[in-house]
């Protein structure tokens, strides 16, 4: 007998019924403090608040959204990890303000600890924000029931998110925000994008490039055939296996290649593990001393990462290797890179990035062949 239920789509993450019910038991008390919020409303000034309390790839995304803001006449505010201030550097129109919020973990026991929720770094957080958000449109640009209630209890005039917690079946609570729809076609940016046209009806986007950093790119390019490899990625599910970093080693030096292995503060040993090789090593500890580093290299190879994006911001030839990002949303936008994965695979599905996925997404990490990467690398080099 044919079945009433709605078909299962694999280009959503899918949440199960017990956190979806949460989110709208949050998403109900978030109406209910937007009602109390219209007894001291403010005037809408002309700024706004993005809230991202998560990785450096979603703060590069912001970059073209920052960038048309700017043009036409806004504050901005952005809330993230201190670490990724030095993309955003403060102005007259740009403040950062720096975020610890709980929810941020793979970590599922960590995530939902009640303990992180009256922790004095969230309880900071929130008072700086309420300092500048008063009479603000705040932007949750990821679709998270609990930053639109961050944003609320900032006392933001006006909040705007997305539909659906960024390419879930974990809808937002009708009536908590001004909600856009998601668009599974679009890049993170071009998403974020949607934002600038709630703001300004009618505005034409069409010809707003991808992420750019000038303030960090190079102002010539390295002469060399040099290649840096990032392994590592804060979530072990992204990670491809530790053999083939070795073979990829192998055959780019046996073809002159120089090969260089790049990681973050705290992640030297876990890199050395991957790639064990005799490749000099650098740990940049900071978003100038990653630009400076990738900056020397004339293609990076890399996981689904924040150092992936900020590579591919940065104009230099970026080769992504995909497991379980969910695409386009977080492939590479430059012409000069490259995204390789098997997503198209007839049993693959997308998951949630928490510890116990990992296994689910290295099976389709290990997909990804050596000759693939390689060809890829040689394409780009020319």
């Amino acid at each position: 007998m044919p079945s009433n239920a709605a078909p299962f789509r694999r280009d959503l993450i899918h949440f199960g019924v017990k956190k979806r019910f949460v989110g709208h038991l949050v998403g109900l008390g978030v109406i209910a403090l937007r009602l109390a919020n219209l007894f001291q409303r403010r005037p809408e000034e002309k700024k706004v608040v993005i809230l991202e309390p998560f990785g450096l790839g979603d703060i590069v995304s912001f970059e073209p959204l920052v960038r048309v803001l700017k043009a036409n006449g806004y504050q901005i505010a952005i809330c993230g990890k201190r670490e990724w201030k030095g993309l955003y550097p403060e102005g007259q129109q740009l403040k950062w303000i720096d975020s610890e919020l709980p929810w941020v973990a793979y970590d599922e026991n960590k995530k939902y600890s009640f303990k992180r929720y009256t922790s004095r770094s969230f309880r900071t957080c929130l008072r700086s924000l309420r300092k500048w958000a008063r009479g603000a449109v705040g932007l949750d640009t990821r679709g998270d029931i609990r930053s639109v209630a961050l944003l609320r209890l900032a006392g933001c005039s006006r909040v705007i998110s997305v539909k659906n917690y960024l390419g879930t079946n974990l809808k937002v609570t009708p009536g908590t925000a001004q909600l856009i729809p998601f668009d599974h076609t679009l890049h993170r940016w071009q998403l974020n994008l949607k934002f600038h046209t709630a703001l300004s009806p009618g505005s034409r986007l069409d010809q707003i490039r991808s992420p750019s950093f000038e303030h960090l790119s190079a102002k010539q390019r390295p002469d060399n055939q040099r290649v840096g490899l990032i392994p590592v990625a804060p979530w072990s599910g992204k990670l491809w296996a530790a053999e083939k970093w070795q073979k990829l080693i192998k055959q780019l030096q046996a073809k002159k290649i120089e090969v260089i292995g790049l990681c973050g503060p705290g992640q030297m040993e876990q890199t050395r593990q991957e790639l064990q090789a005799v490749v000099p090593l650098k740990e940049c500890d900071s978003i100038e001393s990653w630009a400076a580093a990738l900056n020397e290299c004339a293609a990076v190879v890399a996981l689904d990462s924040g150092p992936m994006h900020l590579a591919d911001a940065l104009g230099i030839s970026t080769i992504a290797l995909f497991g379980q990002g969910k695409l386009p949303l977080w492939a590479p936008s430059s012409s000069r890179s490259r995204t390789i994965s098997h997503q198209n695979d007839a049993d693959f599905v997308l998951c949630q990035p928490i510890d116990r996925n990992a296994s689910l997404g290295r099976k389709f990490m290990n997909r990804i062949t050596v000759d693939e990467v390689l060809a890829a690398v040689e394409e780009v080099l020319g």
